[in-house]
């Protein structure tokens, strides 16, 4: 089976599942090292407050309406995220903030849904510091944004959906994230932004149903391979600034205006430029869907067709 095959195969299994088909029982490999063990009805933010560094807090099923804020080395661990559910209680707060100045502390969010944030910084996790952030078989619904990681942070989210939020992921100033084997579906404005000098990995992922696809500002950089970048409104990959990309075995289909695009004219009806550096093979690229109202093509300058070829290329517009 061909990898681009293998990989949908697997999304699949993640849609159906609430993200949690990588991992059958999810407490069947931690739950002998859980600390803290909390049921509905007791305070979440309190065991974790009571928590050693690199504690096993395991959550009961049930639904919690709280705030969380977790500053230390610890794991968070649910029953799934159709089991375990953390939703806001209050508009503008992150339903976790994880914040951290300590180089490296290693932060864990798993098998757990988390919606309702709303209002500036409703987010459902914003990591902040310099924190490694793991975010694993979590259903991330209905916020203002989904996952939004800034300062030096370090994350990963996995075996995820970030569905129907404002923003999906945001990754800005000098954070760094990875997302694999993840769905990213239906959020009002960008699926992943990348902004300032953020850098991204995607990988075995779809992208989809979002107003843009994958969007990289500033000077950005992201390498995107095996992922499945369809039906965004406004464009699946645009670049603007200085931003950086490598793009390898994607598909990418069905997106408004342009597959792959970059944010200057005549690709774009802007008196800003792009500037920046893309490079890439072996994707397969479609344009608008006949029906688009807003038609462009598959790819926008017309020379990044090298990136559905075996040999690939580059455009280098920084030198």
């Amino acid at each position: 089976m061909k990898p681009i095959r293998r990989s949908l195969v697997v999304l699949c299994l993640v849609i159906i599942g609430l993200g949690e088909p990588i991992v059958a029982n999810p407490l069947a490999i931690h739950r002998e090292s859980c600390v803290v063990h909390v049921d509905p009805g007791t305070s979440i933010q309190a065991a974790l407050d009571g928590a050693p560094e690199g504690g096993v807090v395991c959550l009961g099923a049930g639904v919690w309406t709280e705030h969380l804020t977790i500053t230390k080395p610890v794991r968070l661990q649910g029953q799934g995220a159709g089991h375990t559910v953390l939703r806001a209680e209050e508009a503008g707060v992150p339903v976790i903030r994880i914040s951290s100045d300590e180089e490296g502390a290693e932060i864990y969010v798993g098998h757990l849904a988390i919606g309702g944030g709303w209002g500036e910084q409703g987010v459902g996790i914003l990591g902040e510091g310099r924190a490694r952030i793991k975010v694993e078989a979590c259903l991330l619904v209905e916020n203002e944004g989904g996952a939004w990681f800034g300062g030096s942070t370090e994350a990963s989210v996995t075996s995820s959906r970030i569905v129907r939020n404002g923003t999906g992921i945001v990754a800005l100033q000098y954070s760094r994230v990875e997302v694999e084997r993840s769905l990213v579906w239906g959020n009002r404005f960008d699926g992943v932004w990348l902004w300032g000098l953020a850098h991204a990995r995607i990988v075995d992922s779809i992208v989809a149903n979002n107003a843009e696809g994958v969007v990289l500002w500033g000077v950005a950089r992201a390498a995107v391979r095996r992922t499945i970048i369809a039906t965004n409104t406004n464009g699946g990959l645009v670049l603007r600034d200085a931003a950086q990309l490598i793009a390898t075995e994607n598909r990418i289909v069905g997106n408004g205006r342009y597959g792959v695009g970059v944010y200057t004219q005549p690709c774009a009806d802007t008196d800003e430029g792009f500037f920046g550096h893309i490079v890439g093979a072996g994707n397969v690229i479609m344009g608008p869907r006949a029906a688009a109202v807003d038609s462009g093509g598959a790819v926008c300058p017309a020379v990044l067709a090298f990136l559905m070829t075996d040999a690939g290329g580059e455009l280098n517009w920084n030198r």
